[in-house]
């Protein structure tokens, strides 16, 4: 796999064979053997002995390598339809034959770096039988071409002659996400209109009733409460000047100040 790092284009048949090619164990990273319980060097080979009828490509493209990672952006060209993997079963296996041809059902893209993204996807509609292109909230009429060789990230493959039945969902009437909401209580609705201020522009009208029960203020009580106010007035005029001392006082005390210093 480190030989692929680059923008090397590549195909879906050289991941499969990167996959199971065989590596060496050497002394830094030796197999433990079961026979004489010791390390010893070896060769590890993966062979796939059946293939599933939904097979998922979960292509590597996020290395993390020496305390750093990266995104590897080499095209991978994928084939849509006919894309035979019976190459890469083991040996007993391959003898037994079978079908073995996958088309393609669906694609995830991944768009950006390590540290942030966006992901598309490429979806076949199973009752029209055509492709989809899904970004967000927007679906497009629209199939994978080779442009999306460099972006795409998982692939989903489905084997010739099976398939998933699909039915489409049914709304009722009588779902109850379809109900329109519930009127608030008649009480609820009263208890808001009556502790909502009036709206700018709308002019409340006086209560006549209000007005009839308190009575203006008669001369005779505007004129007591004016002498009141006056004689409180005067009384903390004398309180200030009798506090404050006469100028006959302050000349005698000098004088005493000065005789004792004498």
């Amino acid at each position: 796999m480190d030989s692929m790092v680059g923008n090397d284009q590549l195909t879906l048949r050289d991941c499969f064979q990167a996959f199971t090619e065989s590596e060496l164990l050497d002394e830094h990273n030796p197999w433990f053997c079961p026979n004489c319980k010791k390390p010893q060097c070896a060769r590890k080979t993966i062979a796939i002995r059946r293939f599933p009828e939904t097979l998922i490509v979960y292509l590597k493209r996020f290395v993390f390598h020496q305390f750093t990672s990266t995104k590897l952006d080499n095209k991978v060209l994928f084939q849509i339809e006919s894309l035979d993997v019976s190459e890469f079963l083991c040996h007993e296996a391959a003898l037994e034959g079978g079908n073995h041809i996958y088309d393609l059902q669906s694609a995830v893209c991944h768009f950006g770096g390590v540290n942030a993204g966006h992901y598309t996807s490429y979806v076949k509609n199973p009752l029209t039988n055509t492709w989809q292109y899904c970004n967000d909230e927007t679906v497009n009429h629209q199939e994978p071409t080779e442009a999306d060789s460099s972006n795409v990230y998982i692939l989903f493959y489905q084997k010739k002659g099976t398939s998933k039945e699909f039915t489409p969902p049914t709304l009722s009437l009588d779902d109850p996400a379809l109900q329109p909401s519930p009127a608030p209580p008649s009480s609820l609705v009263g208890e808001m209109e009556e502790s909502c201020p009036p709206l700018a522009g709308e002019i409340e009208e006086p209560c006549v009733e209000e007005e009839q029960q308190s009575p203006a203020m008669e001369q005779s009580d505007i004129d007591r409460l004016l002498a009141g106010l006056n004689k409180a007035a005067g009384q903390e005029s004398e309180e200030q000047a009798m506090q404050q001392p006469s100028s006959h006082e302050e000349e005698e005390g000098d004088k005493e100040s000065f005789n004792f210093y004498q």
